[in-house]
């Protein structure tokens, strides 16, 4: 179950005072110059910064020199706030939190939310547990049912009585602990960074209430658990010693792979924003230890080290997708990798047989490469900021189409009528400045729009540009 961004809201944020964005699979983001575009991009690097990243000093707005230049109108005194909406196996989860410049940058609050089922707030030191009591007791009583079930089938006759199976089950922990509201304190264990709300998950557990428990801790695998403890039990005293340990252990383990899913940091950490490239940066030979965070830099610095790995881990073959985009576009092109004398690592390149320094090898092959790079590495979410340069039109329609069929979210940013022209109405997210900051909204009817466009003749790009794509 990967998590998929549905909804960002933004209030604080550079240009975005008080701004919701939608998202769709794949996003195409079109508007002005400072509309506010680019600050889409900067949000999720801060995120990524903030919340992906150990930072000491803790100050993820350095990149922008400071925290005036990323709060709107520099109003240093105000909170950024952001939400996240996702959708997990079908569930809802909102995740919250906001910053505040005090003496420096801190986390005041954050906020888990899984509607009907659970949340977990923090302000300060506080944190606090809120669950539906309705699913409370239904979790109660198909737990205690099962268990009975389950114990009166395996127990031995000689302890086989009511008194002594009540007497197992008031002493599982596991359904005890499931409770509606509960506050308790945990001080920051770092000056520098905010309480997280997932490390306290471990401890919490199986306390916190999570919809797996509905849908699968209580079924076959409890049922084999029970069977396997209570029929390898060597005396019979034993089996109400060993069954509450046993029964929260297993839904601790059932649970936290699933809290790990909504690891906000990890989620965080793991997109791939691309500002525009330096061709010069990329083509540069690189040391092996500078891809040791496996993750591609947004500057796209290491992508070379990030390509060679994909190549050694694929046998010695470039993936797929990498192959046909060079037989389709870069004829005669070879690619391999090798070595300087103090050990980096560089991209080596020959066009039917002829051999390509660094600073010879075309631009467009180092783009379309780093592209096709960063979908085979799935992040999460894929943002790229005008994917239209150093690309010829026909390798970026085979660049749009692999981004739409990838497993991640995908947001591009572009000026070109010529993408706008690639994609569907309904892909694009119009961006536009006014008096109250940035403003994304879509084309209300996309089909209405694509059967109108075709009856005045005219292409998407040309609506844009005129302003008649609005509906």
């Amino acid at each position: 179950m990967k998590p998929i961004l549905e909804e960002i809201h933004v209030e604080n944020f550079k240009s975005f005072k008080n701004t919701t964005i939608r998202l769709n699979k794949f996003n195409v983001i079109v508007g002005p110059n400072a509309s506010g575009k680019s600050n889409l991009v900067d949000l999720f690097r801060f995120l990524k910064k903030a919340l992906g990243e150990q930072l000491d000093p803790y100050a993820p707005y350095l990149e922008w020199w400071s925290y005036k230049n990323i709060v709107w109108g520099g109003k240093e005194e105000l909170p950024i706030k952001i939400t996240l909406k996702f959708d997990v196996g079908g569930y809802k989860i909102i995740y919250y939190l906001a910053f505040a410049k005090e003496d420096v940058i801190r986390v005041l609050e954050e906020r888990l939310e899984i509607p009907e089922y659970t949340k977990i707030e923090r302000k300060g030191n506080l944190i606090t547990i809120i669950n539906n009591p309705k699913i409370i007791q239904k979790i109660k009583e198909k737990f205690f049912k099962q268990v009975s079930s389950m114990i009166k089938g395996v127990m031995p006759r000689s302890m086989k009585n009511e008194r002594n199976i009540h007497n197992i089950l008031d002493s599982l922990e596991t359904p005890q602990k499931l409770i509606t509201k509960r506050t308790i304190e945990k001080p920051l264990l770092l000056s520098f960074h905010l309480s997280y709300i997932f490390s306290i998950s471990e401890e919490l557990v199986p306390e916190i209430l999570l919809p797996i428990m509905v849908r699968g801790v209580l079924g076959e695998n409890l049922e084999i658990l029970l069977f396997k403890l209570l029929t390898r039990a060597k005396k019979p005293k034993m089996i109400g010693v060993v069954l509450p340990s046993a029964v929260s252990k297993m839904i601790k383990d059932q649970s936290l792979p699933w809290l790990d899913i909504l690891d906000v940091r990890r989620w965080c950490r793991s997109i791939i924003s691309l500002k525009p490239i330096s061709i010069d940066v990329v083509k540069t030979p690189r040391y092996m230890y500078e891809a040791s965070s496996g993750r591609l830099s947004d500057n796209a610095e290491n992508f070379i080290l990030m390509l060679n790995d994909l190549y050694r881990k694929n046998g010695g073959i470039l993936p797929e997708r990498l192959t046909l985009a060079l037989r389709e576009f870069f004829p005669g092109i070879q690619i391999g990798f090798d070595q300087t004398r103090d050990g980096k690592i560089f991209l080596k390149v020959y066009q039917y047989g002829y051999e390509l320094d660094p600073p010879c090898i075309p631009d467009g092959l180092y783009k379309i490469l780093i592209i096709l790079t960063a979908i085979e590495l799935k992040p999460p979410l894929l943002i790229i900021d005008e994917v239209e340069n150093s690309l010829h039109a026909k390798t970026l329609q085979y660049v749009i189409d692999e981004l739409k069929n990838s497993e991640s979210t995908v947001i591009i940013t572009t000026h070109s009528p010529v993408v706008v022209d690639m994609v569907d109405p309904q892909d694009l997210l119009m961006v536009e400045m006014t008096p109250e900051g940035s403003v994304f909204r879509r084309i209300g009817e996309p089909e209405e729009a694509k059967r109108r466009l075709r009856e005045l003749g005219i292409t998407h790009s040309e609506a844009w540009l005129n302003g008649q794509l609005e509906i």
